[in-house]
């Protein structure tokens, strides 16, 4: 048997071990329950009505809402679609410029390592991953993607153009003094003489960019306030239902206004280090033309499958895998200046291939984590124990969310409710491409559960909390009673944001340390970040079931007996989460040593673009067919026929 029917072979088994027969049976019985699931409304009185039924009639409902969010994914505002459809496209003009570069067309899609080239494209790769989230109407998650990136892309700047913050300005002002130093419609940084002093850019769409008011909306977003808790809301609890999508149509405005600001930088990067390496100045013209098209490219939502979470009963299906895998080969193609379907490609088709294509890429590095981990271990993955952490955080996230739709009588704890649900949801799709930024989404969680916790508990501090300008999600937890858990939030945080020189290796440290100690040492970085997540679902089960015993103590007592029954609640997790916090607490001056990316030297910068223009020098020769599909896919990008 060859390597490569050994490896289907290997996947073929994890479908196997998660023991997922289908049979004309289970059809019968799952479409039971999802019939059952259906009639059940929102409403509270419904809940309380099936919770006496039994735990199975309580799951059907809690579960059938998951089928339906599920359903919709994809099904965004038209004008959102339309706006992520163009940046894809500018997107896959920036790809073009990396494959000119010499970049790993095999890395990881989350790994930011492996030289600068590689850099840069981690940096598009996250872009594709906020639309991905976007997309999937999870603005939460998103929001968060893209507000690190802006973070990542304004240090480019800041060093770009020698602009340093002053002692006491807040990242809003700085972010509106430095981004004011770039040449509107240009790439160049003005003389000091002739700047500005309050920069705006210009969106695809023709409307403003204020990166400093812009970078406060998101933030003030991913912490509940302003059009953060509605957008949340559509998602958590509405369902995606495009009649409630008012504030997602603001909210995902903003997360594409960031996009454009990041993808400004992206292009300056790679046009400059095009530059740096003596590349053909066609060659710089064509990418800056082609990364700068904005012609429509329709408004149809990407393929549900497409957005999928990467498991192996969703995402990882062979049929999907198959797929992505098609549109993978089929932009590889494209790129190398071939026409595979003996024309050209209209604009749409276009940022659907290379969507397809990046979602492919990562099923790809999914799959191989999962065969080297079973590789690594000597025994088949067991794929049932990843459905049932799944159904759990399910159960979880639809429980906060309608927790979020029954608290009517305070919309700051519904807001919390409905933003802790949408972000563990993300944080878990993230999870499970190994993507470290989902740890910063969980940070988002945590918080929120902490406020709701505190709005239940005591609603007097709450209030407090919440009128104060200044409240950290330190001072939440401290109200929570999770001070226990600061050493936690500092790692979460850490990981949230990109700062200077951020610590994120500290910070992975850190979840590796309040690991229990029966964990074999050689895989806990591992499983690190699977344990993390695990615990806060936990705590978000014990908060959920706390909210409820005040609305319902009838539901309280049906979703206790639900929640005992699928491992979230019983004596021995309660004691486990006890021993993790107390962990937690034993390791609060936990050193995240120093940060990830040291400023390089002249010498060291000389070097890595000698390395640069020797390997373009030798693969020029190679690089014919990628300027033919720079000059072909700038054709195609600009076709009018068959626009959608």
């Amino acid at each position: 048997m060859g390597r490569a029917s050994r490896r289907k072979d290997l996947r073929r088994s994890f479908v196997r071990q998660a023991g997922y027969k289908v049979t004309p049976r289970s059809l019968k019985i799952a479409a039971r329950h999802e019939q059952f699931g259906r009639s059940v409304s929102s409403e509270l009185a419904d809940y309380v009505a099936v919770g006496r039924r039994g735990h199975e009639s309580l799951k059907s409902a809690i579960v059938s809402r998951h089928n339906q969010r599920m359903e919709r994914v994809g099904l965004i505002h038209p004008e959102l679609r339309r706006r992520a459809r163009l940046v894809v496209n500018q997107l896959c003009g920036l790809d073009l410029g990396l494959r000119d570069l010499g970049v790993n067309l095999d890395r990881w899609p989350a790994d930011y390592g492996g030289g600068w080239v590689n850099h840069l494209a981690w940096g598009a790769d996250s872009l594709i991953s906020t639309i991905r989230l976007l997309s999937a109407g999870q603005l939460i998650g998103s929001a968060q993607i893209v507000r690190s990136q802006l973070e990542r892309w304004s240090i480019n700047l800041a060093n770009s153009s020698s602009i340093d913050r002053y002692p006491g300005e807040s990242t809003s002002a700085y972010y509106t003094r430095l981004w004011a130093c770039i040449e509107q419609d240009s790439l160049v940084i003005s003389p000091e003489d002739r700047r500005s002093t309050t920069g705006t850019r210009r969106s695809l769409s023709g409307d403003e960019i204020e990166p400093g008011k812009l970078y406060n909306e998101l933030s003030n977003a991913l912490h509940g306030l302003g059009h953060g808790a509605e957008a949340a809301r559509v998602e958590a609890c509405d369902l995606l239902q495009l009649h409630s999508q008012s504030d997602a149509l603001t909210m995902g405005n903003q997360i594409l206004d960031a996009v454009e600001l990041c993808i400004e930088r992206l292009r300056t990067c790679i046009a400059t280090t095009l530059i740096g390496i003596n590349c053909e100045a066609l060659r710089v013209a064509q990418f800056l033309h082609v990364s700068q098209l904005s012609s429509p490219a329709g408004s149809s939502p990407f393929p549900g499958w497409s957005l999928w979470p990467l498991n192996l009963v969703t995402g990882l299906l062979p049929g999907v895998v198959a797929r992505l895998s098609e549109c993978h080969e089929e932009i590889g193609r494209i790129h190398r200046g071939e026409r595979p379907a003996g024309r050209l490609y209209r604009d749409d088709e276009i940022s659907n291939f290379f969507f397809l294509s990046r979602r492919g890429q990562a099923a790809k590095c999914a799959l191989l984590a999962f065969e080297q981990e079973a590789q690594q271990t000597g025994k088949p993955i067991d794929a049932g124990y990843l459905i049932g952490r799944e159904n759990r955080l399910v159960i979880v996230a639809e429980v906060l969310a309608l927790i979020g739709l029954w608290r009517t009588d305070c919309e700051n704890a519904q807001a919390a409710a409905a933003v802790a649900s949408s972000a563990l949801r993300s944080a878990f799709w993230l999870w499970l491409e190994d993507d470290d930024r989902a740890m910063g989404i969980l940070r988002i969680a945590l918080e929120s559960l902490a406020r709701l916790r505190t709005w239940f508990r005591n609603e007097r501090k709450a209030t407090k909390l919440q009128s104060r300008m200044k409240t950290t999600p330190r001072d939440w937890l401290d109200a929570a009673g999770w001070s226990r858990l600061q050493s936690l939030n500092l790692a979460l945080g850490e990981l949230a944001h990109t700062r200077t020189n951020p610590r994120w290796g500290g910070a992975r440290g850190l979840l590796v340390q309040v690991l229990p100690p029966e964990i074999d040492p050689n895989s806990a970085p591992q499983r690190a970040r699977g344990f993390t997540l695990d615990s806060i679902v936990e705590l978000g089960a014990q908060v959920a079931l706390e909210a409820i015993k005040s609305l319902s103590s009838d539901l309280h007592v049906s979703l206790a007996g639900l929640m005992e029954s699928t491992g979230l609640l019983d004596p021995k997790v309660t004691r486990a989460l006890e021993d993790w916090l107390s962990r937690n607490w034993d390791n609060r001056s936990f050193d995240l040593g120093p940060g990830d990316f040291p400023q390089p030297s002249e010498a060291e910068l000389a070097r890595m673009m000698d390395e640069l223009r020797n390997k373009h020098i030798a693969r020029r020769s190679d690089l014919v067919g990628l300027g033919n599909a720079m000059q072909c896919l700038t054709c195609a990008l600009r076709a009018l026929v068959g626009r959608g």
